[in-house]
C-alpha cells in the first residue's frame, strides 16, 4: 500500500527503506510515535531504565555508559563507576571532584546557568536541585538577599573538593 510523507507518495518498500529507522533499544523498526535521545530513535515504550525497567517518558532520564537510567540507578552507576555527572564519561587519570552530591571531572564542573568554571576547588558552588550554580547566578535568581543568605547559611553553598582515592567516595573506614 502506498505511503505518504511530506506530501509525496512512496511505495511501501521505498518508504520503509527511506524513513523507518530501527529502535536503538530493541532493534525493531519504528512505525509509530518515537523519541530521539542523544541522536538515537526509540519507541516510546522502549524508553525505560536499563536496571529496573521503570518508564522514563516524562521522567528524569540519564545516559551512563550508553544505558538509559532512572535517577536512582544513574546515581548508583555514577558512584560505582566514577562517571562524571557533567559529561557521563568515566573519570580516569585525575581525582574526581565531588560537588552537589555527585562526582565530576574538574573541567566539567560548571555553573548550569552561565557555564562559569567551578572546578578550581576555591569557587563556592550552590546546589540548585542537584545542578551546580555559581553565587552570581544564584543571587540573580533569588529575589532577596535574605533568602540568598539563608541558602548559604544552610550549607548549600559548598566548595568542590577532590575525592580521596583511598576512600573511594564511600566515606570513612580504614584498612582491611
Amino acid at each position: 500500500s502506498p505511503q505518504m510523507h511530506d506530501g509525496r507518495l512512496y511505495c511501501l518498500e521505498h518508504f520503509e527503506a527511506r524513513f523507518l529507522r530501527p529502535c536503538a533499544a530493541c532493534g525493531q523498526e519504528i512505525r509509530d510515535a518515537a523519541k530521539e535521545i542523544n541522536g538515537k530513535q526509540y519507541h516510546m515504550n522502549c524508553i525505560r531504565c536499563a536496571v529496573c525497567s521503570v518508564d522514563l517518558n516524562g521522567a528524569a532520564l540519564f545516559i551512563a555508559d550508553g544505558r538509559m537510567l532512572c535517577t536512582e540507578h544513574h546515581r548508583e552507576a555514577v558512584e560505582s563507576a566514577k562517571l562524571c555527572a557533567g559529561c557521563g564519561e568515566r573519570i580516569e587519570g585525575e581525582a574526581p571532584m565531588r560537588a552537589v552530591g555527585r562526582l565530576w571531572h574538574s573541567r566539567c564542573l560548571k555553573c548550569h546557568s552561565c557555564s562559569r568554571f567551578l572546578g578550581d576547588g576555591h569557587t563556592p558552588i550552590i546546589d540548585d536541585n542537584g545542578k551546580p550554580q555559581c553565587e552570581t547566578c544564584l543571587r540573580q535568581a533569588v529575589e532577596d538577599d535574605a533568602h540568598f543568605t539563608s541558602i548559604v547559611a544552610r550549607g548549600e553553598a559548598l566548595m568542590a573538593v577532590p575525592e580521596d582515592p583511598e576512600e573511594g567516595g564511600g566515606g570513612g573506614g580504614g584498612g582491611g
